[in-house]
């Protein structure tokens, strides 16, 4: 589910141009650049920042630190499965799912309200992955559980796909700004600007108690000085290459409830969507 298109040719071209000094250089200590190119385009405080070498990397480096094997968590279902891996197996935590609705694959956000409290910590994907939707009820869930000993991790890995098509600017589709005592936001550079290869990602909330767990050097030069670029100068780019996956996506989507009638197509929101195939087809049959 990586972005199915490459970075901007001038990005590449300097990447190619500055390579000598990518490889010999070490980048700086704590990506610092990367932070600020975050903290600037984001309108974020950048002391709530933490970057590391992919979204991985971070759940990997803060979750055994915010959690326990005597935390209750609840993690939606279905869901991006190393979420579950990196909560039973290196944290070792209980683990509650919530599931979405069955027929829609929607969340609902009012009825996670109600059962969010009894529980340490709510893990999100938003848009969720593998079902493509969208949740836009979120902030009003992050309001309820304000205050509480119950804190939320979103994953915001596809956001940019629904900002781009959203009639207002991306930090009001993001929960970027509600980051806090209650909220951590997840942001991966690999969907949507294409760098997965580079490794980027950062989280914002109060991430100051858990820098020291990420090793100095985290981000590689190219990665950093790609993101920044991305970030800052190529903004239209992107916009304009993800309008463009998300079109095609809608044609497939029609594509495929044409040539399956008996399916069921959920449209997604990013770069990819799901299908519940009739009895008797199997994915590799189509």
């Amino acid at each position: 589910l990586d972005a199915p298109f490459p970075p901007p040719p001038e990005l590449l071209a300097e990447l190619r141009e500055n390579l000598p000094r990518l490889v010999t250089e070490a980048p700086p200590t704590h990506s610092e650049p990367l932070v600020e190119a975050v903290a600037e385009v984001r309108g974020l405080d950048p002391s709530k920042i933490l970057s590391s070498s992919g979204s991985s990397s971070l759940l990997f480096s803060l979750l055994p630190r915010l959690l326990d094997a005597n935390s209750r968590v609840l993690l939606l279902r279905p869901t991006y499965g190393e979420y579950e891996h990196v909560l039973r197996h290196v944290v070792g935590c209980h683990v509650d799912y919530f599931d979405v609705h069955p027929d829609t694959l929607e969340l609902d956000a009012a009825a996670l309200a109600t059962v969010a409290p009894r529980y340490d910590a709510v893990f999100l994907v938003n848009p969720n992955s593998p079902t493509g939707k969208h949740c836009a009820d979120l902030g009003a869930f992050i309001d309820k559980i304000r205050g509480s000993k119950t804190w939320a991790w979103v994953d915001e890995t596809y956001i940019d796909y629904v900002a781009d098509v959203t009639p207002t600017v991306e930090k009001d589709v993001s929960l970027e700004p509600k980051a806090g005592p209650n909220l951590y936001v997840l942001k991966s550079l690999s969907k949507v600007v294409g760098l997965s290869g580079l490794r980027a990602a950062y989280v914002v909330g109060d991430v100051d108690p858990y820098r020291r767990f990420v090793p100095p050097w985290a981000v590689p030069l190219p990665a950093q000085l790609a993101a920044v670029r991305a970030l800052t100068d190529y903004e239209a780019y992107y916009r304009a290459a993800r309008a463009e996956v998300c079109a095609a996506r809608a044609e497939l989507e029609r594509d495929v409830a044409a040539a399956l009638p008996d399916a069921k197509v959920h449209e997604g929101c990013a770069n990819f969507f799901l299908v519940d195939l009739p009895a008797g087809i199997s994915a590799t049959d189509v």
